[in-house]
């Protein structure tokens, strides 16, 4: 099934009001294969008459990582000023958490293609019964699993293991319905 084309792109027409952007990623900019010509160009306009924009998305990966993908897809790098993700903000998080102490004992839930937000830091994985902290990028396969297939590791979490920190994304970047319904589960809400 086609995707469908997005609506006229058209922040230019207010932008008189404004001093910055900020810019959902997926679906605004790009479809997942490809840019939205349309959407960079109003991007570049903005930035060349009003002021920075800053892409934001909910994809766990660092804002690098998010480039590479978009300059992939054929956004141009010019249309934008900054990018923040929930992956950059996350490990800013752990950074924050880990301080200069040992290393910190964190569950990882989530596919292994999301590991690079816990590249280099000091990070123990462990199981949830030893960890001071739940990590979740999303299901770990999520052509496959539900958040039932969680029901078990949810159940310790909620009994009082760790710290239910679970940051999250679903496929491509795109909402994370299945890592969303993971905190309710767990008890911790949104």
């Amino acid at each position: 099934m086609p995707r469908p084309t997005p609506p006229d792109f058209r922040p230019v027409e207010i932008a008189a009001d404004y001093d910055a952007l900020i810019c959902d990623v997926w679906g605004v900019i790009h479809d997942g294969r490809k840019a939205h010509p349309a959407a960079a160009e109003a991007l570049t306009r903005f930035r060349g008459c009003h002021g920075p924009v800053v892409l934001l998305t909910n994809a766990p990966r660092l804002p690098f990582e998010v480039a590479a993908q978009c300059a992939q897809y054929g956004v141009p790098p010019g249309c934008y000023d900054a990018i923040v993700s929930s992956g950059g903000a996350a490990r800013d998080e752990l950074i924050r958490r880990i301080g200069k102490g040992a290393p910190l004992p964190l569950y990882y839930i989530g596919p292994d293609k999301d590991l690079a937000v816990l590249e280099g830091l000091a990070v123990r994985r462990v199981e949830i019964g030893a960890a001071a902290l739940a990590f979740c990028t999303g299901l770990v396969d999520d052509l496959t699993e539900t958040v039932e297939d969680y029901a078990d590791r949810l159940a310790a979490m909620k009994q009082g293991g760790p710290d239910h920190d679970l940051r999250q994304s679903g496929p491509g970047g795109a909402p994370g319905r299945d890592a969303v319904l993971l905190r309710r589960r767990a008890g911790q809400g949104i």
